[in-house]
């Protein structure tokens, strides 16, 4: 009779506790555009494009977008749509000046992790216009037909 109970120590005794935890690693944020050091101009929308990567699937990562002068662009509820080269696009509207974008990504697991780049307004000059027809001191009989000609030039909107 004594062998069953000492089976039944040696199975019970050589039991130990342990656990058996998951691996789940922290999400993966990449700024595709703008990139770093890049312009904008500030009476236009700012696209940012970025690629958005976990391994449990991005369906569960949120994203928090805040500029270092505006704060929060884009909230954790926010839609994504995809971009080219990246899966997650927004539309943002900044001030004039330097702004230190940082987007926030948080997977299920808790785990964060951050992308930051910086961009800034680019200066907005105002158009040339120069007349080229009439020549300055021309003249005209009254009911002649007059040919205006003139070149615009800008430096945010090349030809």
């Amino acid at each position: 009779m004594r062998a069953p109970l000492a089976l039944a120590t040696l199975l019970l005794g050589g039991c130990q506790q342990f656990s058996l935890n998951s691996v789940d690693k922290e999400p993966s944020v990449d700024i595709i555009r703008p990139t770093d050091g890049s312009t904008f101009d500030p009476s236009e929308p700012v696209t940012l494009c970025l690629l958005v990567a976990d391994d449990g699937g991005v369906d569960d990562v949120t994203l928090v977008v805040d500029s270092s002068l505006d704060g929060t662009l884009v909230g954790e509820t926010a839609d994504w749509e995809p971009c080219d080269g990246g899966n997650a696009a927004f539309d943002v509207t900044l001030t004039a000046g330097v702004h230190v974008i940082t987007v926030t990504a948080r997977d299920e697991a808790a785990h964060v992790v951050t992308a930051t780049v910086t961009i800034a307004a680019s200066e907005d000059s105002p158009p040339n216009c120069a007349f080229v027809a009439p020549l300055p001191g021309e003249s005209f009989t009254v009911g002649s037909v007059v040919e205006l000609a003139s070149t615009v030039t800008d430096a945010e909107t090349p030809a």
